[in-house]
């Protein structure tokens, strides 16, 4: 007969497989989407293709948008596995499993029982947004790592002997210069929650007068900035536009069109309320609680005498209320609030299933264990759908597969006309620009040329432009000014309303 710590033996090792098949199935199932994975996975081609590994160029452009960890890793993982899209995202998977992995490690180091930290771990990988986000090739996914590592080794650094706490301040300041490296500033929003603790708690001075600080402080800034300053003195311009891209005009202006309307941030409240289902539905279970603790001010002004709480309650909100105010704002953006989620509700999931544990009857797993299995099998089968099942205009995959066969043997140049196709530069593609007739483009580093000046550059060389367009009425535009050109022109009708327009300068219309 079997001990319950054989059970939990077998339980640890079922909850581990799961993470790593959530993890890794089905990552290479799907073509790369228009327009984020186009732009990460584009840039790092491009890198790869011309060997400059520290200034991101996408096509012909430089491409300042987000620092290079995300394209290291690509790059990396495409040299080592292959060009395919699995590759693409295993970086992703990875630190899909190592956030699980801390997430967990925080809950024990918070509750102190070996059991939280598998439970808390499968929590955050069921989660839907976590899980989603983790299919997709962007900086959130590794940049939630780096979040949950800072988030745990700053508590650690703070609970346990003077030894320890100088390491795990110090594996803080890594994880935040990697994290930096990853997205820029975004990673120290959740150390606006931190510091609110340390004001709350009253350790502000003994926490960064110390000896470890100067050290700490210097390695954040070597991992970091130091791309950040090799870049900004490479690249004239390149120094104002971090600031405007990753700070002022993220945070304070609507220049870059996130959803400044201030009701936008209940988006966040939707991502973080269903996001974090199916174990965030157990806070219904405890809804009175809840609201008797909320509305009593005794709770808040005992608050600080329960560390842990408040820990919890401060790198929850205070980032959430930044994330708020800001005027960029996306549903990604919140993820780094998804493993402190998985935390707080680890002691109610425990305080459930310790029954279960306690019995000697198998039976008493059957329906959980059953639910358990639908929901991790409903989660493989949306990415399936995604990849099988959803025919959308974003899968440069099939794009590239329709184009191919019109792809000339002599050098050519795919045009998009204001919607970009950067994945087709995985594909095989030689060169994608993106040309605009906007007044107002989107604003990027390297700002797109007009059709205009696109099109006096065509009358000068002998190219073949192979544009790809959405736009009826544009087609017909172009294919006028064109035909005043006595320029020859191809056109082929493509899926979901699209026509490929061959254009040879060389031939006459």
């Amino acid at each position: 007969m079997k001990t319950p710590f054989d059970r939990r033996i077998v339980i640890n090792l079922l909850i581990t497989a799961a993470v790593l098949v959530l993890a890794f199935a089905f990552q290479g199932a799907r073509g790369i989407w228009q327009p984020d994975e186009g732009y990460y996975v584009g840039t790092a081609v491009t890198m790869m293709r011309n060997g400059n590994f520290l200034i991101p160029k996408l096509s012909e452009e430089i491409f300042l948008e987000k620092p290079p960890m995300l394209y290291w890793a690509v790059i990396g993982a495409i040299k080592t596995f292959g060009q395919t899209e699995l590759a693409c995202r295993l970086f992703n998977s990875v630190c899909f499993v190592l956030t699980a992995a801390l997430t967990g490690l925080l809950a024990f180091s918070l509750f102190g029982k070996k059991s939280n930290a598998f439970i808390c771990a499968f929590i955050y990988a069921t989660m839907a947004v976590p899980f989603t986000a983790a299919n997709f090739v962007t900086p959130d996914t590794p940049l939630v790592l780096w979040t949950t590592a800072s988030i745990l080794f700053f508590w650690q650094s703070l609970d346990t002997n003077s030894l320890h706490r100088n390491l795990f301040k110090t594996l803080m300041y890594i994880s935040l210069g990697f994290g930096f490296l990853t997205k820029g500033p975004a990673v120290l929003i959740p150390c606006a929650g931190m510091f609110v603790y340390l004001l709350l708690t009253a350790q502000t001075k003994k926490f960064f007068f110390s000896l470890w600080t100067l050290p700490g402080l210097l390695l954040f800034i070597i991992i970091g900035l130091s791309w950040y300053f090799y870049v900004s003195a490479k690249v004239p311009g390149a120094a104002v536009y971090f600031f405007d891209n990753q700070i002022w005009g993220r945070l304070i202006t609507e220049k870059y069109r996130r959803n400044p309307e201030s009701l936008k941030a209940l988006i966040y409240i939707a991502a973080l309320l269903f996001g974090s289902l199916p174990a965030g539905a157990i806070w219904l279970e405890n809804t009175k609680q809840l609201k008797t603790a909320i509305l009593n001010p005794n709770w808040w002004k005992n608050l600080p005498q329960y560390p842990k709480k408040l820990f919890l309650l401060t790198v929850f909100f205070i980032p959430l209320l930044i994330l708020s105010l800001a005027n960029s704002r996306l549903i990604l953006y919140s993820l780094p609030l998804f493993p402190v989620i998985a935390v707080a509700v680890c002691p109610l999931w425990s305080d459930k299933l310790q029954p279960l544990l306690d019995r000697a009857n198998v039976k008493a797993f059957a329906k959980p264990a059953a639910l358990t299995f639908l929901w991790i099998l409903l989660l493989l089968f949306s990415r399936l759908a995604l990849a099988h099942l959803h025919n959308t205009e974003k899968d440069s995959r099939a794009l590239w597969a329709e184009i191919s066969p019109y792809i000339p043997s002599e050098e050519y140049e795919i045009i998009t006309l204001d919607r970009r196709a950067d994945g087709l530069l995985f594909y095989g593609a030689q060169a994608v620009e993106n040309v605009t007739h906007k007044n107002k483009p989107y604003p990027t580093f390297s700002m797109p040329e007009t059709f205009d000046s696109e099109l006096a550059g065509m009358l000068k060389d002998n190219l073949i432009y192979l544009f790809i367009i959405d736009d009826k009425h544009e087609l017909n535009l172009i294919l006028g000014v064109l035909k005043n050109h006595n320029i020859g022109t191809r056109t082929i009708d493509l899926e979901h309303k699209k026509w490929l327009l061959i254009v040879n300068p060389a031939k006459l219309s």
